[in-house]
């Protein structure tokens, strides 16, 4: 909403004041924007732009990474964040595996110089290379939702 308060001269020399409010209907104000366009607009910007996909996809995976060291469920978020940013569902396919794999070389880094010995531990590391691979993928199958 705004308001114009003026004084003004009319043609017999007398003032007047003029007072002029305008409530904005009618216009495409960011308040008149339902959210639903919002994250529509944002998703077909981070989806076709290459450095706003960059950017989302960079935040997709580090927010995935924060969630997935809290909880194993972090693995389907962070694979549904990298699906939604992606331009087509293979390429939000690919980027859920690629995902898990961050997540897998993160998990390797952690571990230090006892990696070498958990990867020797068969038939359970192959539950956590599933699970770091299936997990995300699973999650970015929400591409096909939105």
């Amino acid at each position: 909403m705004t308001v114009d308060n003026r004084v003004e001269t009319t043609e017999e020399g007398a003032v007047e004041q003029v007072v002029e409010v305008e409530d904005g209907a009618g216009d495409d104000s960011e308040a008149d924007v339902e959210p639903r366009d919002r994250l529509e607009y944002a998703l077909e910007r981070a989806r076709t732009e290459p450095r706003a996909h960059a950017v989302a996809v960079a935040g997709a995976v580090i927010v995935g990474l924060v969630f997935s060291w809290l909880h194993w469920i972090g693995l389907v978020l962070g694979g549904a964040l990298v699906g939604l940013v992606s331009p087509t569902l293979p390429r939000a396919l690919l980027g859920g595996v690629g995902f898990g794999v961050i997540v897998l070389a993160v998990f390797a880094l952690t571990l230090g110089g006892s990696a070498v010995v958990v990867a020797g531990t068969t038939p359970i590391v192959y539950v956590a290379l599933a699970a770091a691979i299936g997990l995300p993928l699973f999650g970015s199958l929400a591409r096909l939702i939105y």
